[in-house]
């Protein structure tokens, strides 16, 4: 049984192989939590352990060619389930635990565990808690929950203390930078860079490299590196507060790299590698006294988007910073 042998999942290894442990030896609790950063590929590992715990192969699970198993890839198992947040409300509501206390108590179809995994369980609102805790409290036959979070903050602690806690680390950077190498044809300083911004973070890599996102950072970069830069902040669209913090995190990654310039840091720390000559440029224009204030204020700006701060307020914030 080797769920990574089987799948596209990176790293990870030590994660699986004490689920696995778990399963071959027949001690499968019937809530688990899986608990670590997002984007470094926890619910790709859930479902790829769903697959292994139903597939109906005798060896080689999961075998990824038994009906169980295409089913649950496809999300066409009636015994499999995706919990995740409402697009607009990004929130998990109370009918989402009504419908899991339905069916858990229902027979299985045609498996031999019932998953429901629940993504992004910390977005789930007071009630929804409430209601899947007695689910959770008194657990019904062959069902298996696997919760996903980044954080455990707004969880009740009556949840967590019912689920097994299984934590990810993020990737080696190393690891990320390989698969976006090699699987998304990507040069080794983009890629290195992408590794590095993200934290290990492959789901958030691939984002970026699926969207405008690098046209954009470079459009950010190309303005911090000009003594002139009144009136040349790239236009901003003010009902995406998505693209404001992701200006925010790219300006915040420029001014670290220009500080641990000006400090005297190693090269391998930098995260914008393929723009070194301008950094070592540019870290002669300020003082590390300016350095923590600029950062001090994007942070500051990044925390505006939290609290509903009106986007142009923030916008306005941000050209003070490129002037």
């Amino acid at each position: 049984m080797d769920i990574k042998a089987r799948s596209n999942i990176i790293g990870h290894k030590n994660e699986i192989d004490f689920l696995t442990t778990l399963y071959v030896n027949k001690k499968l609790p019937s809530s688990l939590m899986f608990l670590g950063p997002s984007g470094i590929g926890k619910r790709l590992v859930a479902i790829n352990y769903a697959k292994m715990i139903n597939c109906s192969s005798d060896t080689n699970k999961p075998c990824n060619t038994c009906q169980n198993c295409i089913k649950i890839e496809n999300n066409l198992s009636p015994d499999f389930y995706i919990i995740k947040p409402e697009e607009k409300k990004n929130v998990i509501r109370i009918d989402e635990a009504r419908n899991i206390k339905k069916q858990s108590s229902a027979s299985i179809y045609e498996s031999a565990y019932r998953i429901f995994i629940i993504d992004d369980a910390q977005k789930m609102n007071f009630q929804t808690q409430n209601a899947l805790l007695k689910t959770l409290e008194e657990p019904i036959g062959n069902n298996l929950f696997i919760l996903i979070s980044d954080s455990l903050t707004g969880i009740f602690d009556t949840i967590v203390s019912r689920c097994y806690v299984v934590k990810f680390m993020p990737l080696a950077i190393s690891d990320v930078s390989n698969h976006l190498i090699n699987n998304c044809k990507m040069n080794k300083e983009t890629s290195n860079f992408l590794a590095k911004y993200t934290g290990g973070k492959i789901g958030e890599a691939i984002r970026l490299v699926r969207t405008d996102l690098l046209a954009r950072r470079s459009e950010i970069i190309n303005v911090l590196t000009k003594r002139s830069r009144i009136n040349n902040f790239p236009e901003v669209n003010l009902s995406a507060k998505g693209m404001i913090r992701d200006d925010i995190k790219f300006m915040l990654s420029w001014f670290r790299d220009l500080l641990l310039v000006k400090t005297g840091q190693r090269e391998e720390f930098i995260i914008n590698i393929d723009r070194m000559a301008e950094i070592e440029n540019c870290a002669k224009w300020y003082t590390v006294s300016d350095f923590y204030k600029i950062i001090n204020d994007l942070i500051s700006y990044e925390d505006y988007i939290d609290y509903n701060v009106n986007s142009k307020i923030i916008r306005d914030n941000l050209m003070t910073i490129v002037k």
